[in-house]
């Protein structure tokens, strides 16, 4: 097998820039990395989608809302083979209620992904 392309320090910031960007509510910097075609499984029943289309559908409501305040943000690489890499992270994240109380959620999550070069055919 050749060696990656991408170093672990880039899978790691690439994934905490995805999570960054969608709680920052930035949906076009969160799907930018993302095939037409991928899944994604949030931990609510309603996030699951398949497509980026979908994505957008689902999340609309959430990127509404205002954005949040992450601590304790902690991500690691553990598969990086070929073009496979699995990424996971853990972090709270505490928002602002209206009523002026904070919420605060411990989530987790893993990222699977393949990377797909595309060949350009000049004729």
């Amino acid at each position: 097998m050749g060696k990656s392309s991408i170093s672990e320090s880039e899978i790691i910031q690439m994934t905490r820039d995805n999570v960054r960007s969608f709680y920052n509510r930035n949906p076009e910097i969160t799907t930018a990395p993302m095939a037409k075609d991928f899944m994604w499984i949030g931990s609510n029943d309603f996030q699951w989608c398949e497509g980026l289309e979908s994505f957008l559908q689902v999340t609309k409501k959430e990127y509404e809302e205002p954005t949040v305040c992450l601590s304790d943000e902690e991500y690691h690489l553990l598969v990086q083979e070929r073009n496979v890499r699995v990424s996971y992270g853990r972090y709270q994240v505490n928002a602002m209620l209206g009523e002026g109380s904070v919420q605060h959620a411990h989530v987790r999550r893993t990222y699977v992904c393949r990377r797909i070069t595309q060949v350009n055919n000049l004729t």
